[in-house]
């Protein structure tokens, strides 16, 4: 999500990572993180992954934010659902993508249809 979202300072939290491997890190994975996301949906289970940066593995960072009342599966499906949605819509994976990681980031019990709607609002041009 931190990718999605292009929150460097997340990524630069973990033990090793600096500044500038963190922007990286970002940098070269942000276009991946669309179909990261979409990939969850789709009954995969995917556990969280270790990032490899300059030969050294790095511990992924659990974040402490209260865990959502909706079962994983469902969560997950209802993200791979509005990635597909709004990418249907015209909207390019990647802006789908920061869009619902930060929908979910403000209420993380949304339903699909919230989800898209969430999303569009944060898509939406503004005046």
């Amino acid at each position: 999500r931190a990718i999605a979202l292009g929150d460097w300072n997340a990524v630069k939290a973990a033990k090793g990572i600096g500044p500038k491997t963190a922007q990286r890190v970002v940098l070269d994975l942000k276009d991946k993180a669309p179909s990261v996301m979409a990939m969850s949906g789709r009954g995969g289970n995917l556990q969280p992954l270790a990032l490899v940066a300059d030969d050294a593995v790095i511990d992924v960072i659990e974040p402490s934010a209260p865990k959502p009342k909706k079962t994983a599966s469902a969560a997950s499906n209802a993200q791979a659902e509005a990635l597909s949605a709004l990418t249907n819509l015209g909207y390019s994976p990647s802006d789908a993508a920061s869009a619902v990681a930060t929908a979910l980031g403000e209420d993380a019990a949304l339903e699909t249809s919230g989800l898209i709607r969430a999303a569009l609002r944060l898509l939406a041009p503004k005046d």
